[in-house]
């Protein structure tokens, strides 16, 4: 049974070789994550930084790393690069506004250019994508055990290849915190269910949509798109795929949430 109290957080900022971190910042947060190819979106707002931390901070391309949670349990919730930043005076608060994303670094950057001979197996090619990208490797199941009978070329965005070729074989590809994975679209990341009740954080009952359901907890740092929950509730009862997270929160103001979007299995 995990209960949720005494938050914790910590942001780390990376402006080419210098690391920097902060625990006792005034901040809000909101990162959105998506079971699908477009960059998960991040954007915080910090107030009253010091001068020269807003010039540290402020670089496009920084890598950006925030983590956050609970005494009894805490992780990551982004990381990725920054893309925005803008620094306004708000009465008598300076604040700094930062907008970033996870994989899009590397998918601007990563052009194919390989040929592979005749009877190459998929796997071969995944991989070779993957070495290319330079990004850790996650989950990555489904890919048909098949060779390309005739060879390969690919030429182009590894990005445009990744989505063309996942979905013909009915797999879903995504980054989450820099990290590659690619399952199939009725599957899941973790083995073992992650339990969200009362007890665990969950806000009242998830709620029937057009799509599937959605549910609100208290923020859970270890629930990412493609993550295999069960939920207890009062009204509904099951097991779920999540395929969108919103972790919104204020340090120094209201609860932190975690939002889902959710398919039942």
């Amino acid at each position: 049974m995990i209960q949720l109290k005494d938050r914790i957080y910590k942001l780390t900022v990376i402006n080419e070789t210098i690391s920097k971190s902060w625990d006792n910042l005034k901040l809000s947060f909101k990162a959105t994550k998506t079971a699908d190819i477009s960059p998960n979106e991040s954007e915080f707002t910090i107030t009253n930084l010091s001068k020269d931390t807003i010039n540290f901070i402020s670089k496009k391309g920084n890598i950006i790393i925030f983590e956050a949670g609970y005494i009894q349990e805490s992780g990551m919730i982004f990381k990725g690069t920054i893309e925005t930043f803008n620094d306004t005076t708000n009465n008598t608060d300076i604040d700094l506004k930062i907008t970033s994303k996870d994989g899009i670094k590397e998918f601007k950057n990563t052009i194919l250019s390989k040929a592979f001979a005749p009877n190459t197996s998929e796997e071969t090619v995944i991989n070779y994508i993957i070495k290319e990208l330079g990004i850790p490797k996650g989950t990555i199941k489904g890919i048909p055990t098949n060779n390309f009978k005739n060879g390969l070329t690919l030429s182009g965005k590894v990005n445009t290849f990744l989505d063309t070729y996942c979905k013909s074989r009915n797999l879903q590809v995504s980054i989450q915190d820099n990290i590659l994975q690619i399952v199939p679209k009725s599957s899941y990341t973790n083995d073992t269910a992650i339990l969200l009740d009362n007890e665990s954080g969950l806000i009242g009952s998830p709620e029937k949509t057009d799509t599937g359901y959605k549910a609100k907890s208290l923020l859970r740092s270890g629930i990412n798109p493609n993550s295999y929950i069960e939920i207890k509730s009062k009204k509904i009862n099951g097991f779920f795929i999540v395929k969108k997270v919103d972790h919104e929160g204020d340090t120094k103001a209201t609860p932190w949430y975690t939002n889902l979007e959710l398919v039942k299995i």
